[in-house]
C-alpha cells in the first residue's frame, strides 16, 4: 500500500501525473445479467495512535437479493467500525494490509472511509472518479541483500467494475463516506472469466482529506492492487 497526495486549491485538480486511465469509468451505469451474490468490503480507518489500518471482509449469499447485499454490507461495515479481529466473518482480510484485493466471484465492492471528514474525490470528468484503473504501475521491490530495484506491473482494461456511486453510511450514530460498485468479473473484452483464469487489477482510490480548518483539502491517492478470478470448482 502506498499513499500519495497533492494539495487542492479548489475542489477540482489535475491528476494526470498519477498515471494513465485504463478502462471504462467505474461510475458507468451498466445493466448486466450477472448474479451478484458476494459482498466485498474494505474499511480504511485510523486507530487511537493515529495509525492507518485497513480491514477487508467477504460474505457470500445464495442469490442476488438487494436486501441481502444491503444487510451484508452493514454487517461487514460494522465489523470494520469495531476493528475487532476476534469477531471477523469468514474470509475476513488481515489488518494493516491493502496490497492485495482478490475477487472470487461477481459481487458488490464497497469501500468505507472510517475517518471523520474524509470524503471520496468524485467529479464528473474522466479519471476523477473515486476508483480509477490503470494500465501500468511502477514500484520499488527489495532484494535479498536489502537493496531496492524498480519493478513495473501491468493491469487489465476495466470492463468489470460498474455502477459506482458515493453514498453515506451510518453506524452507531456516526456517518461515513462509502463508495460502492458492482464487479461482474470480466476480462478486458467484457467476457466473463472462465474457471481457472484470472486477471490482474491496478486501481487507485482517490480521497479528499481536510487540512485542519483551512477550508482546503489534500487529494490522497491510496494505491492497492488486486485480481479477478474465474469461478471455483463448486460455485
Amino acid at each position: 500500500m502506498t499513499i500519495d497526495s497533492v494539495l487542492e486549491d479548489s475542489g477540482f485538480v489535475s491528476i494526470k501525473s498519477i498515471g494513465d486511465i485504463y478502462g471504462e469509468p467505474v461510475t458507468t451505469r451498466k445493466k448486466h445479467g450477472q448474479t451478484i451474490h458476494h459482498n466485498y468490503l474494505m474499511w480504511i480507518g485510523m486507530d487511537d495512535r493515529r495509525e492507518f489500518y485497513v480491514n477487508k471482509y467477504y460474505l457470500e449469499y445464495p442469490g442476488n437479493h438487494q436486501s441481502d447485499l444491503d444487510q451484508g454490507e452493514i454487517k461487514l461495515a460494522t465489523q470494520g467500525y469495531k476493528n475487532d479481529p476476534s469477531n471477523w466473518p469468514p474470509r475476513a482480510g488481515p489488518i494493516n494490509e491493502l496490497n492485495t484485493v482478490d475477487f472470487a466471484g461477481a459481487g458488490r465492492f464497497s469501500i468505507v472511509l472510517g475517518i471523520p471528514g474524509w470524503e471520496f474525490y468524485n467529479f464528473p470528468q474522466p479519471g476523477h472518479e473515486p476508483v480509477v484503473f490503470h494500465r501500468t504501475k511502477s514500484y520499488f521491490d527489495t532484494a535479498h541483500d536489502g537493496s531496492t530495484f524498480p519493478q513495473s506491473v501491468s493491469g487489465t482494461y476495466n470492463r468489470s467494475f460498474y455502477n459506482g456511486m458515493v453514498d453515506r453510511l451510518t453506524i452507531d450514530g456516526n456517518t461515513y463516506a462509502i463508495f460502492r460498485c458492482e464487479n461482474i468479473v470480466c476480462d478486458e473484452n467484457g467476457i466473463s472469466l472462465p474457471k481457472g483464469q484470472s486477471r490482474p487489477l491496478l486501481f487507485d482510490i482517490n480521497v479528499r482529506v481536510p487540512l485542519g480548518n483551512s477550508g482546503k483539502f489534500a487529494l490522497v491517492v491510496i494505491d492497492p492492487v488486486g485480481g479477478n478470478q474465474g469461478p471455483p470448482d463448486q460455485p
